[in-house]
């Protein structure tokens, strides 16, 4: 072989490679990780326990349901949130530390690699969910059978696809990691709280409800309601819309992060 060949990549081997060094990258630091999801986590535990002793059921979808149950997504969104956030970050932090260059001095194909990270990313975000859902089960008392859990397993999984795809569609815009940085925290608090996450649509206040139509969180917490309290197979609907999202966005996420390559 020539000095100046480059040895010929097998077929698969940098996708797999690229999902366990982003698996590594987000989870090395693990103050930064508990850091970015604890806090919000254990606030909206704390808040929602005291809520459910002040209402101990609300009324969704023509019925009355305890409010355990009604606010258990909530805070399974909150978790997938502020991971998304995180998965973001990683990006900005990965290009200003020129790692980006480092990177492409090997012979990597790009469709790999940024399909890799996206699924790493996706990865973190529904291993944080999964156990934020845990969490929500020891705290509010919740009569569901192992076929809603599962159902609910599914919707935050398909949820938590589509909001990290879209923080990841944004990291890709913003260019500035600061703008970024004060934009998805203040986005962060407004699409959970301008969103039906503790109360009904109807009991909100009229801004916030006008806001919650447009909101896509919204729509999230319903996916994921549906799974545990609407009748079984409702959500089938839900989860197929949210994976829709979820490739859509992840498509012109990979286009944007191979372009963005193209101008190191």
């Amino acid at each position: 072989m020539s000095p100046m060949a480059l040895p010929v990549q097998r077929r698969g081997g940098g996708f797999r490679a690229t999902v366990y060094r982003e698996a590594v990258l987000l989870t090395r630091d693990r103050v930064n990780l508990v850091l970015s999801i604890a806090p919000t986590v254990v606030y909206l535990l704390i808040l929602s326990a005291s809520m459910g002793r002040i209402m101990p059921s609300v009324a969704y979808d023509g019925h009355e349901v305890p409010y355990g149950e009604f606010i258990v997504p909530t805070v399974i969104m909150s978790a997938i949130l502020s991971s998304s956030l995180t998965v973001g970050t990683a990006l900005f932090q990965e290009e200003m530390s020129r790692m980006s260059l480092e990177i492409w001095s090997y012979p990597l194909r790009r469709t790999a690699y940024f399909s890799g990270k996206i699924i790493a990313g996706m990865s973190m975000v529904l291993v944080q969910a999964f156990v934020t859902m845990t969490l929500a089960a020891l705290v509010f008392d919740v009569g569901w059978s192992g076929t809603r859990w599962l159902a609910l397993l599914l919707a935050g999984a398909s949820v938590g696809a589509a909001v990290n795809c879209a923080y990841l569609l944004v990291a890709t815009l913003i260019r500035e990691f600061r703008r970024f940085m004060i934009l998805g925290n203040i986005s962060l608090q407004i699409l959970l709280f301008a969103s039906p996450s503790f109360y009904p649509q109807n009991g909100m206040a009229p801004l916030a409800r006008y806001l919650s139509y447009v909101n896509p969180v919204t729509y999230g917490l319903d996916c994921m309601r549906a799974a545990t309290l609407s009748p079984p197979g409702t959500s089938l609907a839900w989860c197929a819309l949210m994976l829709c999202v979820a490739s859509g966005f992840a498509s012109v996420v990979l286009r944007s992060l191979i372009k963005r390559a193209d101008n190191l």
